[in-house]
């Protein structure tokens, strides 16, 4: 019970976070403020995420986990409360903050905490936590935007209050109950020779480079389609089921990497996840009805769901890891953030296609490098990229 628990607080965190944006937009739109005031609190809060999130890899260890998760809780208590007083769109623009910064203190931890409740003294079963992981995030941000538009904020946030209240206690005890990677597993000989050390193998550069692709395609992506379909003369609702198709697409995809495991240890899986992204956004400029973009951002939401199974899963499971190469990516899904609707809205002006044009050409550039970074196929063998996926064979 208490493991299920645990794997719930993905979801449950997801759902505070995108709930609170949804609600700080509403606020700031019903209190007659303009387009740019409401993108100012998701605004200030990329700048800092990146930033908030290098402290968190400054302080994290395996017995920090359960400190910096009870930590984020408590932020957002702060967050719920100074809502409920506070409203004005400066006042908004702090707890956004606020709530950045909590959600900083929960991301990577919670990816180790989940690692660690697989493991209980045996070697942990990295593509399980991380599925469950991924796919409580992708639950989570849907679920928490469609509820906060159709309850009240009051109501929303003593949801918030209640969700804490239980997570905060389960993440402790379960801290309690399962003793840290450190105490459990035996100490991990990296190739530079010395213990919990080993500098990153080409799987988790490639999860890298990943990131930062799919977090900028995302982050042009989101906005741009619902202004390219409106000049399509289609419906607000065929632009909503679009961006809901990705996110039902992404959470499918999520949920099979849980059975299907191997092929994250190929190295054509960086590959073909960024093929499918550069599909994707060729689709969705050349796209003209209702259709074709449900069709692109239906495959864009797989290389997406796939895409992150990969990053997350290369950044744990790699020796020497200790979360800091999750730390890494998530540095860098933040400042790509910040990048991303700035060149997408900059673009827009030029013509509606050109955000995913840009995209494309990003993601073909990437194909070019792993052309020539990623290994070749060894004779009557698949190619493996990661130290991990080298050793376990080994072990086999």
């Amino acid at each position: 019970m208490l493991k299920a628990l645990t794997r719930m607080t993905p979801l449950a965190m997801n759902f505070i976070s995108y709930g609170f944006g949804f609600l700080f937009a509403a606020e700031i739109a019903k209190s007659g403020g303009t387009g740019w005031q409401v993108s100012l609190p998701p605004l200030a809060g990329s700048l800092l995420y990146p930033f908030s999130t290098w402290v968190v890899g400054r302080i994290i260890t395996p017995k920090r986990i359960a400190y910096l998760v009870t930590a984020s809780g408590a932020g957002i208590l702060v967050c719920a409360a100074g809502t409920y007083f506070f409203v004005t769109i400066p006042m908004l623009v702090v707890w956004n903050l606020v709530l950045l910064t909590s959600m900083t203190c929960y991301v990577v931890p919670a990816q180790l905490l989940l690692k660690r409740i697989q493991c209980d003294g045996a070697p942990p079963d990295v593509a399980r936590s991380t599925a469950f992981y991924l796919f409580g995030v992708a639950i989570g941000q849907g679920a928490g935007s469609l509820f906060c538009g159709y309850v009240d904020k009051n109501a929303f946030l003593a949801l918030c209050f209640a969700l804490i209240g239980v997570l905060i206690p389960v993440v402790l005890l379960t801290d309690r109950k399962h003793p840290t990677e450190a105490e459990n597993l035996p100490e991990t000989q990296t190739s530079s020779g010395k213990n919990g050390t080993a500098s990153p193998d080409k799987a988790v550069v490639a999860g890298w480079i990943i990131a930062g692709l799919l977090s900028l395609s995302l982050s042009m992506m989101t906005a741009s389609v619902t202004f390219r379909g409106m000049l399509l003369g289609l419906s607000q609702s065929d632009c909503a089921d679009a961006l809901g198709i990705r996110s039902l697409v992404e959470a499918v995809v999520i949920s099979g990497c849980f059975f299907f495991k191997k092929w994250v240890h190929r190295a054509a899986a960086p590959f073909w996840i960024v093929c499918a992204v550069m599909t994707s956004e060729i689709a969705f400029a050349t796209g003209t009805n209702a259709f074709a973009l449900s069709a692109a951002a239906g495959l864009f939401g797989a290389a997406l769901g796939a895409g992150l199974f990969y990053v997350s899963y290369h950044a744990l499971a790699s020796s020497g890891s200790n979360g800091k190469y999750a730390v890494v990516s998530e540095i860098v899904i933040g400042v790509t953030q910040i990048l991303g609707p700035g060149c997408g809205a900059t673009a827009t002006e030029a013509a509606s296609f050109t955000p995913f044009l840009i995209a494309a050409t990003a993601a073909a550039a990437v194909l070019l490098f792993f052309c020539f970074y990623l290994p070749r196929r060894e004779a009557g063998t698949p190619a493996k990229l990661s130290r991990a996926s080298t050793a376990s064979s080994a072990r086999r």
